[in-house]
């Protein structure tokens, strides 16, 4: 554990270091840019909610009977039956 410590230190020096001497420099028309995109992928998950929003609530209200029959004392809710084989089927 010690030498993880150790060399984690060692390296977060280094990169330190090295990372004094570095300029950086953001372009004004980059920050519009990144805005356009961000306001896409927003725009798409906000239409991907509304779309499917009906689907998305009966899907968490089936997993929330389902961990409130897991948890629940007593019988379990689910009942696995196996299906019949039919006959003359190898």
């Amino acid at each position: 554990m010690n030498q993880i410590i150790m060399n984690s230190f060692v390296l977060s020096s280094l990169f330190s270091e090295y990372a004094k001497n570095i300029v950086a420099y953001i372009d004004p028309n980059t920050g519009g840019l990144l805005v356009q995109a961000l306001a896409t992928v927003f725009g798409l998950f906000s239409a991907f909610l509304l779309l499917f929003s009906r689907q998305i609530r009966m899907a968490l209200a089936r997993a929330k009977r389902f961990m409130r029959g897991l948890f629940k004392r007593g019988a379990p809710q689910v009942e696995i039956v196996p299906k019949p084989i039919p006959h003359g089927v190898d």
